[in-house]
């Protein structure tokens, strides 16, 4: 697979995306033609790529779709839920087939062809005369420029010319200057007339590589200008004078000078329409302010991201030699770097971030087919929806979540019929919130069905064997035990739930993030299903501690203060269970130094040790450590296999001086302390 071949498959997973949401929007709205035009749109662009790359089996197949839409959009057929239904099972092929473009799996071409029929009976079935489309808008004149970065002959087998073939087999009303030098083409300069939209011709130069550079220009309405053979004869000769493609000043100036308003037009305006540059290269922006975006591969974002990662481990090092030594103009230069460094990783580490709506139409389409299955009718809400996470922790994220959707609608949302009995609306809602705290993200999933059952839950355990019938549990305890393995109150395996591999593994994998779930329930009022994750995995301010002459860090957000006490108030046998009061108030004290040895140690000899205070929502831990060293932005790595079992260690870091610093977990600490109390 080629270059441009892989290109196309990128840019079609993300039309595919974006076309499966107009989808949703369309079905919950069939009379707006607005979302008609735009799935039309979605399918064409998709379908001329695939031709111009030769993949027919794609191009075919999506043929067949676009066309029921050209009809629904020409008035001659009526959207319904039948076309809706077999256009979803459409786009879940096309998203299949993307990766095995020759088609050579039986089972998918056996599928694709059994989709073919249907959309092929569907384009014959009995027409309704009902229009769903207003009249057309005004045309427009555009004028193009295509010019490559490097000259290409003009036989050559260059992506851009079937660009060229299909736009003149497209427009009637099309003039083309082609910019030679020999037989090297050095620029194109294209004017269509009567182009409906502008993103009707963005359409046909996506999927060229960068090596190609495209602007598009609106010069004005067609009934502007009358450009005739004459006028194009004119521009023809003056192009090729000049040997240059014209800027959009230079453009408009000559369609002002040379080419004839219509009779129609009294006036022309006074002002032109502003330019707006559509570039192929990366990192361009243009005139405008506007800015855009531009796909980056994963292996390169790595690697920039560990070079911001390096440049402050080795600034770490020269502010150590600068102190050492006292340099004080090296200082002054290190503290420089520091600054240029931070705003550099802001903005890289901005590139690895992704918002929770980039989840929203998997979401969407999952509550859509469930809902249908299981005869419930279901609304979906998502609030903040900008909310941003690592790119690492969407995707990690993305299982559970969607895990938690279903069995929301399966266990929790009742059925229109019981809904109503109990006075409550007939669609169920689901709603998911994201929102910031602190330096927390938190991610909130409630429904409004009926609840946990608690004593089905606690029976369901005993059952199991997970609990004793004569245990006695508080109603959190009962809620957790969802979280247990294999557990599942389903009375029967469907392929949504019952086989006891849910919860356990959505609450594995958001720990494996640093995060904790938790669940709370109202009986016929709903369920809340809460994750509170770390805002990267990546890097943290920190400060740095020795215990036993080991490097520790400890996350600020976590540090509330820092007290200094005499080391025989910390001296107890039993790490978890001694108090020291701190101003006034006791707070519990875990003493790392013994916690991080299973051997017996000599106590520190110093009179007194630094006690820092933690705090976790409403609680509160104090640990005691041998020396505090300062703070420090840590570059958190993962550890290895030696490291693995320590629960209280969230990564590694590299210092200034090459050592290796160990980031402690806090809200393990906090967990295992109440654990064990």
């Amino acid at each position: 697979m080629n270059e441009f071949q892989k290109k196309f498959i990128d840019e079609a997973q993300d039309i595919i995306s974006e076309l499966e949401n107009d989808l949703i929007k369309l079905e919950k709205n069939i009379a707006n033609t607005n979302y008609i035009h735009t799935v039309f749109r979605h399918l064409h662009n998709i379908k001329g790529g695939a031709f111009m790359l030769g993949f027919n089996n794609l191009g075919n197949f999506i043929h067949e779709l676009e066309s029921i839409f050209k009809m629904i959009s020409e008035g001659e057929r009526n959207l319904n839920d039948e076309i809706m239904e077999v256009s979803f099972q459409s786009i879940d092929h096309i998203r299949e087939i993307l990766p095995h473009l020759e088609l050579e799996d039986e089972v998918l071409v056996t599928k694709q062809n059994k989709l073919i029929d249907l959309l092929q009976n569907l384009q014959s079935a009995d027409k309704l005369v009902e229009s769903l489309i207003p009249e057309l808008a005004a045309t427009s004149l555009y004028g193009v420029t295509v010019k490559p970065q490097v000259p290409l002959l003009d036989n050559s087998e260059h992506p851009v010319f079937f660009v060229l073939e299909e736009i003149v087999e497209k427009y009637e009303h099309i003039f083309i200057h082609t910019g030679l030098d020999g037989k090297e083409v050095h620029f194109w300069l294209i004017i269509i007339d009567l182009v409906r939209k502008r993103e009707d011709l963005e359409t046909f130069f996506m999927f060229l590589n960068d090596d190609i550079e495209v602007d598009i220009h609106e010069l004005g309405e067609s009934n502007e200008y009358h450009f005739d053979e004459k006028a194009q004869k004119d521009l023809d000769e003056e192009m090729g004078k000049s040997g240059k493609a014209p800027s959009i000043d230079e453009l408009k100036a000559y369609f002002a000078d040379h080419v004839p308003a219509k009779e129609s037009i009294q006036a022309k305006k006074e002002t032109h329409l502003e330019a707006e540059k559509i570039s192929t290269t990366s990192g361009q922006g243009n005139e405008s302010g506007k800015t855009g975006s531009t796909r980056i591969s994963l292996h390169k974002l790595n690697r920039l991201m560990n070079a911001v990662s390096e440049l402050i481990t080795l600034n770490s090092s020269l502010k150590s030699i600068a102190s050492q030594y006292e340099l004080n103009d090296l200082n002054l230069i290190s503290e420089k770097i520091e600054l240029e460094i931070n705003h550099l990783q802001e903005d890289v580490f901005s590139m690895n971030l992704l918002s929770l709506n980039t989840l929203h139409t998997q979401f969407e389409r999952l509550i859509r087919d469930l809902s249908r299955k299981m005869g419930k009718e279901v609304m979906f809400k998502l609030t903040g929806g900008y909310t941003e996470l690592d790119k690492y922790m969407i995707e990690s994220l993305k299982t559970p979540l969607l895990h938690i959707i279903r069995n929301s609608i399966d266990h929790g949302i009742e059925s229109k019929e019981e809904r109503l009995k109990k006075g409550k609306a007939e669609a169920g809602l689901i709603q998911l919130n994201g929102f910031y705290s602190g330096t927390n993200v938190i991610i909130e999933i409630q429904d409004d069905g009926r609840g946990i059952d608690l004593k089905q839950v606690r029976q369901e355990a005993i059952e199991r064997n997970i609990i004793e019938a004569e245990v006695n549990l508080s109603q959190q305890e009962i809620i957790d035990l969802i979280c247990h393995p294999g557990f599942s109150t389903a009375k029967e395996v469907t392929d949504v739930s019952g086989r006891g591999v849910g919860m356990d593994a959505v609450k594995q994998n958001v720990e494996n993030l640093k995060g904790t779930l938790e669940i709370s329930s109202i009986s016929e009022q709903g369920t809340t299903i809460r994750i509170c994750l770390p805002l990267s995995l990546s890097v943290i301010n920190g400060l740095l501690v020795e215990v036993e002459q080991t490097p520790y860090i400890i996350p600020l957000f976590s540090i509330n203060r820092i007290h200094r006490l005499p080391s025989n108030t910390i001296e107890r046998e039993n790490n978890f269970s001694s108090l020291v009061n701190i101003e006034g108030e006791q707070f519990s004290i875990l003493n790392l130094q013994k916690q991080f040895r299973e051997y017996p140690i000599k106590i520190n000899a110093k009179q007194e040790v630094d006690v820092i205070l933690l705090a976790h929502e409403n609680n509160h831990q104090a640990i005691a450590v041998d020396t505090i060293k300062g703070e420090i932005q840590a570059i958190i790595k993962p550890i290895g296999n030696y490291f693995r079992e320590q629960e209280f260690i969230l990564g590694g870091s590299i210092l200034g001086d090459g050592s290796l610093a160990l980031v402690l977990d806090t809200q393990k600490l906090f967990n295992q302390y109440h654990s064990l109390n």
